[in-house]
């Protein structure tokens, strides 16, 4: 499917797009809000100042991806592969990444307040600029990370790498 298709079936009324293939798609200026994406390849695309709030994206394929300036306030990305994605200055409060993959990840000026991140798997992830407030998450899950102006949930600012 190409951006053409989804933003005009979008436009419809459609909101299920579970499974649909959106490899390297780029969408940009728009609100996609509750879109049901769970399952969705979205590898290699570029995602740019668009609204996903309460999107589910849960077991979707965002590997490579280049998200920028979104709003995933309370999406659900429960199982999703952000394998070697690229987040910049987007807010994801409350969203789910439970049993995520956040391998060669990096976030810089994010905030991902209140958002579950259990059972997430990080590996050389990289959080520069990032506020955790209040996150759930295991601060012993996030060693081998690379923090920099780093707030953690207990409100620490760090810089460094958490130790293995």
């Amino acid at each position: 499917m190409d951006r053409e298709e989804l933003l005009r079936r979008y436009a419809a009324g459609e909101r299920d797009f579970t499974s649909a293939n959106l490899r390297r798609v780029e969408l940009q200026y728009v609100s996609l809000s509750g879109i049901n994406l769970s399952g969705v390849d979205l590898s290699e695309a570029r995602l740019f100042r668009i609204d996903l709030r309460g999107a589910n994206l849960c077991g979707a394929n965002l590997a490579d991806t280049i998200i920028e300036d979104v709003d995933l306030r309370g999406a659900n990305l429960c199982g999703a592969n952000l394998d070697g994605t690229q987040i910049r200055r987007s807010s994801m409060e409350k969203a789910n990444f439970e049993n995520a993959i956040f391998v060669r990840t990096g976030m810089d000026d994010s905030r991902i307040d209140e958002a579950n991140l259990r059972g997430v798997i990080f590996g050389e992830t990289f959080f520069t600029r990032c506020v955790f407030g209040d996150a759930i998450v295991d601060i012993n899950e996030l060693r081998g990370c690379y923090l920099t102006q780093t707030s953690l949930p207990d409100g620490e600012i760090v810089t460094n790498v958490i130790q293995d």
